[in-house]
């Protein structure tokens, strides 16, 4: 984050609201990226433990024949 040079109390006040817009901008990518990266974890331990029960059904099928 880059702070500049205020001339006026209207600069001031504007590049403070700007400043505290970027931060929330920030904030939310970041928990976006966050929730993207728990999504996607999540989906792989749900295909992981599908795949786990799968193969487990199907030795199991071998076995009863």
């Amino acid at each position: 984050m880059t702070f500049k040079s205020l001339n006026s109390t209207n600069n001031a006040q504007s590049d403070y609201a700007q400043q505290m817009k970027n931060i929330q901008m920030k904030s939310q990518q970041d928990m976006l990226e966050k929730m993207k990266t728990d999504f996607t974890n999540y989906l792989t331990n749900a295909v992981a433990d599908a795949s786990s029960k799968e193969s487990t059904a199907a030795s199991q099928s071998k076995l009863q024949f």
